[in-house]
């Protein structure tokens, strides 16, 4: 099993700067992948999951970066740019990950209801993706068009320029053009790896039926176990294989003394037999934890429990 960290919070202060020592430490230490999560609105949030990201890449190697963010809180279109260069300065590092959101306070500030971000989430991620893979696209769906004038309920379109010489946006006179073009593109071909994070069974249906891995919260294991069963059961449905995508579960491991308690092992080879998960994503107690005990328990994790994951 490959392991990642999840942090929820960067902190405040000197906090945050800590925050970032321990993923650079993840990172020497070789864990696989480090994962923010997109909490706008509370104290001590990360703020633009994208530069934080960006800023990592810089001081990091090896270890795969990501983020669950609430996609329907913001313009897809900027969504697929920041993404993208997040994937460039990385150089092809990036794991896209989308949450439907839990936080009516953040929709409501964003005067976004509530009530649609299911619905938008699906519809970003559809732009997000054509934006990635399409020369020029236009989209026109309930709650976003691109570009603004595009008709209502129109869908996804899009052209391949092939070898026709382009003309650039900004060169072909004052109206609009019906198409458009986002870049920069990521790095990572065909795009990078989407990652849904599955509150419900009917985001990991979703995340099965259109091929992305997901992600699933901390539960006993029969709640797991019947989760994995959903999502093998749909990706059956949709011809897909279980060898295309990636499962993770996110769990917690108390600490002590600078340590993950001794039946860390157990616990984590439970998990995969009950779902087959090729992922876990610790969820690191920062901040909260005194650094220099999480810095101390990232080293014995690596040192001691890691190999037995990978045995």
């Amino acid at each position: 099993m490959r392991v990642g960290l999840l942090y929820q919070r960067a902190g405040t202060g000197v906090e945050v700067t800590a925050a970032v020592e321990q993923i650079v430490a993840a990172d020497r230490l070789g864990f696989d992948s480090v994962w923010l999560e997109d909490r706008r609105g509370e104290e001590g949030a990360f703020g633009s999951l994208p530069v934080a990201l960006a800023a990592l890449a810089r001081r990091t190697r090896g270890i795969r970066l990501g983020a669950f963010t609430v996609a329907a809180l913001d313009h897809p279109a900027r969504t697929a740019e920041d993404f993208a260069v997040v994937d460039l300065v990385s150089s092809g590092r990036l794991d896209f990950g989308v949450s439907v959101g839990s936080r009516a306070e953040d929709f409501r500030a964003h005067g976004v209801p509530f009530e649609e971000r299911g619905a938008r989430l699906r519809e970003a991620l559809e732009i997000v993706l054509a934006a990635w893979a399409f020369d020029e696209f236009s989209y026109g769906g309930r709650y976003y068009r691109f570009p603004a004038h595009v008709a209502s309920g129109s869908g996804l379109a899009r052209r391949r320029l092939g070898r026709e010489p382009r003309a650039p946006q900004w060169e072909r006179g004052p109206e609009t053009p019906d198409f458009l073009t986002v870049t920069p593109k990521p790095l990572q071909e065909p795009r990078p790896p989407v990652w849904v994070l599955a509150e419900d069974e009917g985001w990991v249906v979703f995340a099965a039926e259109r091929g992305h891995s997901v992600v699933l919260p901390p539960a006993d294991p029969e709640r797991l176990a019947a989760a994995a069963e959903i999502y093998d059961d749909a990706l059956a449905r949709a011809g897909r294989a279980r060898s295309e995508v990636e499962l993770a579960v996110i769990v917690e491991l108390p600490l002590a003394a600078g340590r993950v308690a001794p039946d860390t092992v157990e616990r984590l080879h439970r998990i995969h037999g009950a779902t087959g998960a090729n992922h876990v994503v610790w969820r690191v107690p920062h901040p909260g934890t005194d650094p220099v005990e999480l810095e101390a328990a990232l080293r014995q994790f690596a040192a001691e429990v890691q190999p037995l994951l990978q045995a």
